[in-house]
């Protein structure tokens, strides 16, 4: 990993001003285990260009297609997503699109159904083709969902945080997080083109492991599991973030020839490793 104050030195010195960040969303898909909360996640594969060999939650940037007519777009409305994740209407149905289809491109989980209370099976060769072609981007969500007569069940996502990605990064992104629980009957797969291990994972040993330095990710990813860990069942973490939930906001600010993450909230931000130090439950 390239050092932070070589790469705000570089930032300083070049004078252009920061990159613009992407929007994009990423999806907690969560399960009761046996004995804690798992979650389903993937390793990136080592030769790719942002956070290489990292584990990851299944998610992507927003793209142009990712835009439904009403009749395709179950639970909130826009505008009702707009109050949730603080932007305007036409961003946030873009960012439950891109959740919904980025969680079906690298899991095969598809968070839709023939009608706003149900959800469909996507297992077999024919969903297998359709869901290769939505990741190589033969064909979109709008499509797909059309042809399917299904509807996008949005309000089985649940707004669970925001973090932007520093002023001195060359890739930034604005990524909401969402949590959702694994659909009854769906079935998470391990496709293998953005990833080389895909697993479910319990939350709490997780959380230890990435503490001991045992497994790689980033500090976004370690927050939501830090997030998640008091909870002793789906039932309970979800009965935490409702529907309206607002996530705090989580952004890398300068500090010197360096950078801090902080939380939105106080004059000038609350540290991020205090804000883990002091909400980190006992489990």
């Amino acid at each position: 990993m390239a050092d932070r104050s070589a790469l705000m030195r570089r930032y300083l010195a070049d004078g252009r001003g920061p990159v613009t960040p992407r929007n994009s969303a990423t999806v907690l898909l969560i399960r009761d285990g046996a004995d804690d909360v798992e979650v389903f996640m993937l390793r990136r594969h080592r030769g790719m260009k942002f956070a290489p060999g990292v584990f990851v939650y299944p998610g992507g940037s927003v793209e142009p297609h990712d835009r439904l007519p009403a009749e395709r777009l179950g639970g909130p409305t826009p505008g009702q997503w707009a109050r949730a994740l603080d932007t305007t209407p036409e961003l946030a149905e873009a960012l439950v699109c891109a959740a919904v289809r980025e969680t079906f491109e690298e899991c095969g989980v598809l968070l839709a159904g023939p009608d706003a209370a149900s959800t469909c099976r996507t297992e077999g060769a024919d969903w297998d083709r359709r869901r290769s072609a939505l990741a190589r981007g033969e064909t979109t969500l709008p499509s797909l969902l059309q042809e399917e007569d299904l509807v996008a069940r949005t309000d089985l996502l649940r707004p669970f945080g925001r973090w932007i990605t520093p002023i001195f990064s060359a890739r930034r992104y604005d990524t909401r997080f969402f949590l959702a629980a694994l659909p009854q009957g769906a079935r998470c797969r391990d496709f293998r083109e953005e990833s080389d291990t895909a697993a479910w994972l319990p939350v709490r040993e997780t959380l230890t492991r990435y503490e001991q330095g045992t497994i790689p990710m980033m500090l976004a990813t370690a927050d939501a599991l830090n997030t998640l860990a008091p909870h002793d069942s789906v039932a309970a973490a979800l009965a935490a973030v409702p529907p309206t939930n607002i996530p705090r906001v989580v952004r890398g600010i300068p500090d010197g020839a360096d950078f801090r993450w902080v939380v939105d909230g106080a004059d000038e931000g609350i540290p991020i490793e205090d804000y883990l130090h002091t909400t980190r439950r006992a489990c």
